[in-house]
């Protein structure tokens, strides 16, 4: 797993209010509040 910029491994510590924090939470979190792109681009 790779980490593009210090801002995405923020991502993965965000909380979650409906689940513990999972691959895919972290993922989501991190296209909505970073790059609004796919993680594939």
């Amino acid at each position: 797993m790779t980490h593009r910029g210090g801002r995405s491994g923020l991502a993965f510590t965000l909380p979650s209010p409906r689940r513990p924090a999972t691959l895919d939470d972290g993922l989501t979190a991190r296209i909505a509040s970073c790059d609004l792109r796919p993680i594939d681009a």
